[in-house]
This record gives C-alpha cells, structure tokens and sequence, in this order.
C-alpha cells in the first residue's frame, strides 16, 4: 500500500537497541501531503528505549532452547545461532522453520504531552520475505505497527515484547540461511491526525442517488457505502469506484480491535459493480460475535457480506482478519447467490476462519448461480482455517462451499495459501482425513466413485480450470500423535496444540506418530468421501 507518510524529524525518533534518547521543547513535523494537520506546541519530549540483553530466548518448534555458544550467543536446535550487534540490530544465522527468538524492550516516557508510538523494522537478507514479526502479539506488517496513543497518565513506563520467527510452513530457510533485523521506534506528539486510518466514522459525501458511476477514497466513506447497502440499497446497475488505497485498522478504547461493517449482508446484497482499480485495502478486521453472528445466529463476513449477480474486480486485499462463528467468512464475500464474478483480485497476508460454515479466499458460500474467476492470486501468507478444528467447516482457497446448483469457472488462478484443518483426522473418523477442505473448494456436493473410493465430482458441479495453479507449502505434511488407550484417536502434533487438554506438541514415542499430508484440491460434503488430489486445467506443485 502507497502510504501518505508523516515525515518525522531525526530529533523525533527514538532508535530501539542503541539506548537513544529524544528531548526538545518543541515537536516539528514535515509533510508532503495537504492532509495532515499539525498543532506544534510549546511542550517536552523525552524519551527512552531499553534493550534487555537478558531477556533474549531462542526456540525451536516451540521448544526453549539453553545453550549458548563461545561468545554467549544463543543457539537454535539445528546449530543456528540469533546474536544482536553493537547497534542492537538482530543477526539470525542459520534460521531454519520453526525457530523463533523473544526478547523485550523498555520504553521510559518523560514527556509531559501525550504522544504516539510504533514499533517499525527492516529485514534484510535471504528470509526477509519469510520472517514474521510481531510486537506485544500483533503481527507487524508493512515495515511497521499501528500507531499506540501514549497518554500522559498512564505513566512513564512500557515493556515491549518482540517477536522473530520462521513459520513452519516457510517455503524458504530449508538450508539454514541468514537475516538481519533492525528496529525502531517512531514517536509523535498526540494532537497528530493519521488520515490513512479509520477513526471509526462515516461519511456519505460521495453519494449521489442519481448517479451510476460512483467514487469511493477513505474508510469513512466505505463505511457509509456498508452501511447503505445492509439498508438495503442494491447499487444495481451501478458501479463503485476505488480511487486510493485504504487502510482499516482502527482500536477501541478499551486498546482492542474495532470491527469494520461488512459492505451488505447475507440477507441484504450488493447487486452492482465494485471496482478496486489496482488500489488495495488492508487491515480489514471483522468479528462475528461483534455483529452478534454465533452458534445459532447467522451473518456472513467478509468485505462484502453478500453479492448477488455481482462483479468485484481489480483490488488487492492485504492484512485481513476476519472470523466467525455463526455464519460463512471470506476475503471477498462471506455468501455470494446469482451470476457473480471476480477479477483481478490479489489476496495478501491473510487469516480467516469459520466455525461449521464455509471458509474461502474469495468466496464463503455459493447459492445457486454461476460464478467466475479470473486472474486471481491468494498468496502463501493467507491461512484458511476453523476456529475450533476444520471437522464439519468447508474450507477452500478460493471457494468454501459450492452448493447445488452452482458452477465454477477458474482461468489464471494461482493458490497458495494454508489451510488449517487439523480435527478432521483426530477421534473416530481419522480415516477420512480432511473432509470439507480442498485448495480450491471446500465442498463439492456431487460424488463419484473411482474404483473402490467415493470422491467429489466437479465436473459434474459444473467446474472448469484453465491455467490454473496451486502451490503446496511444507506445512501440507500434517504429523499426528496416536493417543494410547484412546481406541484410534489422533491429535495434531504442532507447538503449543493441546487436545482435549493434553499436550501433543511432541510425540513421546516415534512409533506413536502418522504423517498425512494434505492433499486435495476438492473435498465432498459426506463422510467417507475421499479428497480429489488432481483435475483437468490445474498444475499442482509439492514443495522441494
């Protein structure tokens, strides 16, 4: 995402690890944009950051490791080492998956005005695409994390906990390869207006009811255009054009993240034409039970609650978060009925889950109509997942649920995101493996049999490919722990997964374990259904 930058004077950032200080009687901001509005006052500040050498832990899956090397460094289980030089950057050598390192900051405020802070970083070297970040258990994206209002009474003391890790599924790092990682912290003064994020407010400005081409450019006013459509406005026969990018990351006062409308309902579509025009939006969040969406409480969640004979095109969405338990959850639409189709659409860095519903990288739920996607992207960054288990959650890369009377047509889609089923293969029904779940479509209602075994049959669900590719991440190879004396019950091995109240993060016995890899691009609606591993007009590639 282009961001309006506030360009912030060197006497206004405070450099974490090299125990800097900033002090001045008066804060000066330079700006090349019209849109941030500035109040320079009389007032201190000054502040401090603290490195605390003694708080650095080094992990390998999950698993605290103590040793140290000759100079004291801290050793990964693979020989890997994690050191921090005289300017505090973080040198991580031979970083493989599943390693990780902590450490905490602390930050001493002395400023009598309240102030904002974040947390910012630059990695380099050959993981720098690999490597997650978080700060204080948010994950950082786009070089830095939101921005923290520091008010005068809370005190003058914060500890930062930060996070350096090479997720499991890592494509990457297989070969114990190496990254550097530098942080700061970025501080204003508290009067500073970020015009790139929602403040939670509305604004239908932009709105003209005679109108068919339409102009869209700020949270604010695509929070009034989700509010006219779940009023019922269709927009039928209009187009919504996205004129700028558009970041929705917004706190509640209580310091938590803020819910963002979805665009409509399930039971109150958009019927028009929205228009992304290469522009992105990020850092959507959307919680159902926020909506009051639980057990026995449906609504679709998503960018888009429901579209119905809809187009969305030409968007990229990164950073969303959305989840719920009562209804069905996508990056685009959460429920989508009628003729539909999405083109050039990119989806980035994205975590989404549902709980006895449809998960999909576009599309949650399919009524009856015909759908059509094209030039699609979901990258490997993007976890589709159930909130509790994936067993009887229809999870897809692209679709969660294709129901009777609904075909798909896919051209120049690549896939490559995770997903999360793991409680399909534990209890009594381990053999059927991942029912629900497929890198392309959770749920195919139509079977067919071939030889002995039952699969989904898309053909027949009216699915055609062309110039399609999935791409499967290491993570595919899901390891199992067999419970003894539980009959044929299995539990996910993985750091920190509990099931059932027993810890399986390791399996004591190596003869206790199964590997099962996740392998299907479409998955069926019955139990005993097998996984369809292979279709016409898809290319699939396993990791090395």
């Amino acid at each position: 995402m282009k961001k309006r930058l506030v360009k912030i004077a060197s006497a206004v950032v405070v450099m974490i690890l090299s125990f800097c200080i900033m002090t001045g009687s008066t804060l000066g901001l330079f700006t090349d944009s019209d849109e941030i509005k500035v109040t320079v006052q009389s007032a201190n500040v000054d502040v401090s950051a603290v490195f605390n050498q003694n708080s650095v832990k080094a992990y390998s899956m999950g698993i605290e490791q103590t040793a140290t090397g000759a100079n004291g460094e801290k050793l990964f289980a693979n020989n890997g080492s994690v050191t921090f030089d005289q300017n505090g950057d973080c040198i991580l050598d031979r970083f493989t998956p599943g390693d990780k390192v902590t450490f905490t900051l602390g930050v001493v405020n002395d400023s009598n005005i309240d102030v904002y802070y974040r947390v910012a970083w630059d990695i380099t070297g050959e993981l720098a695409n690999e490597i997650v970040v978080t700060a204080d258990g948010e994950r950082i994206r786009n070089s830095n994390s939101a921005w923290v209002k520091w008010l005068v009474s809370e005190g003058t003391e914060k500890t930062i906990d930060l996070s350096i890790e090479l997720p499991v599924e890592a494509i990457g790092g297989n070969n114990g390869q190496t990254a550097t990682v530098s942080y700061l912290i970025e501080v204003v003064q508290g009067n500073v207006e970020f015009p790139d994020e929602w403040n939670g407010e509305s604004d239908d400005s932009w709105y003209d009811e005679t109108a068919t081409e339409l102009t869209v450019g700020s949270a604010e006013e695509l929070s009034s255009f989700a509010t006219m459509v779940a009023e019922g406005n269709t927009f039928e026969g209009k187009t919504i054009n996205l004129d700028s990018d558009v970041d929705l990351y917004l706190l509640k006062d209580n310091g938590e993240r803020a819910s963002f409308p979805t665009i409509g309902t399930a039971h109150e579509p958009f019927k028009g034409t929205f228009d992304g025009n290469g522009h992105t939006i990020e850092n959507l969040y959307q919680s159902g039970w926020d909506f009051g969406y639980e057990w026995g409480v449906y609504g679709s969640v998503g960018l888009f609650g429901g579209l119905e004979n809809a187009t969305v095109k030409n968007v990229n969405l990164v950073g969303f978060e959305t989840f719920v338990e009562g209804g069905d959850v996508a990056g685009v639409a959460g429920s989508v009925e009628g003729d539909c189709t999405f083109e050039n659409i990119v989806i980035e860095d994205c975590t989404m889950a549902t709980y006895n519903n449809g998960c999909g990288g576009i599309v949650g739920w399919a009524g009856a109509g015909n759908y059509t996607f094209k030039d699609i992207k979901i990258d490997e960054d993007t976890v589709l997942g159930g909130l509790w288990g994936s067993f009887d959650s229809s999870i897809g890369g692209i679709m969660g649920q294709l129901d009777e009377g609904a075909t798909a047509s896919f051209e120049n889609v690549e896939v490559s995101c995770r997903i999360d089923a793991y409680n399909d293969v534990t209890a009594s029904y381990q053999y059927y493996n991942y029912r629900m779940c497929g890198m392309l479509i959770g749920r195919v209602v139509p079977s067919q049999q071939i030889e002995e075994s039952i699969y989904p049959d898309p053909m027949t669900a009216g699915v055609t490919c062309t110039n399609v590719v999935v791409n499967y991440g290491d993570w595919m190879n899901y390891t199992y722990c067999y419970e003894k004396g539980s009959g044929s019950r299995y539990a996910r091995v993985e750091p920190g997964y509990q099931y059932g109240g027993v810890d399986v993060s390791t399996c004591s016995d190596l003869a206790d374990h199964i590997t099962l890899p996740f392998d299907q691009l479409f998955a069926g609606g019955q139990y005993g259904v097998k996984g369809l591993a292979s279709y016409e007009g898809v290319i699939v590639n396993y990791p090395a």
